[in-house]
């Protein structure tokens, strides 16, 4: 397939996905960075943990209870700024509804500044945005909110590497 068909073919799917041209690399950054993320916690046997069907799992739960002590948004003011987004508004939980319909449902967070909430938010916009739930982007007032959804979620990612030497080289390596 030549290269201008295939940017083409990509144009055409975030085009139904409804994502703005001008976050198309917003999108692609954020699913990198997600996705080493993952590969660099899992290739660490602490963060390793065996899920149904013995499926490799990231263990959340005890990566931010080993790094929440390391967590201080406070240091860095574009950090606090995205987390302060995201716990205020944080991205919304697709259900299925009453009616047997899809539907969305806020989330709240009970702690501010805890780690895995703030976790659980950008693994949100991860989900919304990978298992097709976020189309909401032909609103111009959800498509503005999205935006900042995925660039407050990455400001956290690239913070999160930092958390742990092992983590960040597995990050970077080739």
């Amino acid at each position: 397939m030549c290269r201008a068909c295939l940017d083409s073919q990509i144009s055409a799917l975030f085009n139904r996905l409804y994502v703005p041209e001008a976050n198309h690399e917003l999108v692609i950054r954020f699913f990198i960075s997600f996705s080493r993320l993952e590969y660099a916690l899992k290739s660490d046997s602490r963060y390793l943990k065996k899920g149904l069907y013995d499926r490799a799992e990231v263990d959340w739960p005890r990566f931010t209870e080993d790094k929440f002590r390391d967590f201080d948004p406070s240091t860095d003011i574009t950090l606090k700024e995205a987390v302060d987004f995201l716990l205020r508004t944080p991205p919304r939980q697709q259900i299925k509804n009453s009616g047997g319909n899809l539907d969305w449902r806020e989330r709240d967070y009970e702690e501010e500044s805890d780690l895995g909430n703030i976790v659980e938010a950008v693994k949100q916009v991860r989900n919304n945005l990978f298992h097709g739930g976020k189309c909401g982007w032909r609103d111009s007032n959800d498509s503005a909110r999205n935006g900042d959804l995925l660039r407050h979620s990455l400001r956290v990612l690239e913070y999160i590497v930092t958390l742990d030497d092992s983590i960040r080289r597995i990050f970077w390596e080739s």
